[in-house]
């Protein structure tokens, strides 16, 4: 009982450190909202009973609260943006994921704006169309970062991995005689077995990631070609919504 009770309140602690992060509400949003989006166009999608308008209505809704959540989150890209260098590693893919990050996320508040109708409606449908073509340049960039930096980290995994079998190799020979050498060795050895934990956990997450700029980019191409041609079907965008809002949910979920 008592081990219960504690993993149950590991678990309260966690949902409360989750919840007070913005991105943490706006991925509950997500997965509610695309939850929603998903009854609606599969299993109430010929409906048009009360609860059937009413959970549109909510989905609708709950996609405007996202939009009003993200007020002033194209900052901190624009902030990255200031600080990127010439010199650094990979900058002019930083200078495309992060600069389609900001265009797209300050044009969120727009839409925001717009649906809030402090500015006109007539706006919308090229506000929609810039937004997600800055969304597809960004996750273009994006994507070509997460794949480098997932061969970087399985190249790095192989130069640690045989440096830990050298070191568990020298410290059986070396035997009981230099008991000293040895501690020092396993300890070590400790430490790389946690490198490689960690290693392997955060490449996981870049792979979750790329799998999620797939998915959020078929939906906003899908906005750039006005719901025509095969990644038109709502069924699909909806579960590729909620995936990437599982990833997220995933990725912004505390250790």
């Amino acid at each position: 009982m008592p081990l219960a009770h504690e993993q149950q309140q590991d678990a309260l602690e966690k949902s409360v450190a989750f919840l007070q992060k913005r991105d943490g509400i706006d991925k509950v949003l997500k997965i509610i909202r695309y939850a929603a989006k998903l009854a609606c166009v599969s299993v109430l999608k010929d409906s048009d009973s009360d609860f059937a308008m009413q959970l549109r209505s909510f989905e609708s809704s709950v996609g405007v609260t996202r939009k009003a959540l993200k007020l002033g989150k194209w900052l901190a890209d624009a902030d990255k943006l200031r600080k990127l260098g010439r010199h650094q590693r990979l900058w002019a893919l930083e200078l495309v994921a992060n600069g389609g990050e900001v265009v797209y996320l300050f044009l969120e508040q727009v839409q925001w704006l717009i649906k809030a109708g402090l500015v006109a409606k007539r706006f919308w449908p090229r506000v929609i169309k810039v937004s997600a073509w800055a969304e597809v340049v960004g996750y273009c960039g994006s994507v070509l970062l997460s794949g480098l930096h997932i061969l970087t980290s399985h190249q790095t995994e192989a130069a640690l991995a045989a440096r830990l079998r050298r070191t568990t190799s020298a410290t059986l020979i070396e035997g009981v005689a230099h008991q000293s050498s040895m501690d020092v060795d396993e300890k070590e050895a400790k430490q790389m077995q946690e490198q490689l934990v960690e290693l392997r956990f955060k490449r996981k997450l870049k792979q979750l990631s790329l799998l999620q700029d797939f998915a959020d980019a078929a939906i906003a191409i899908n906005d750039i070609r006005d719901g025509r041609g095969r990644l038109s079907s709502p069924m699909l965008l909806s579960l590729l919504g909620l995936f990437s809002a599982a990833v997220s949910a995933h990725k912004n979920w505390p250790r």
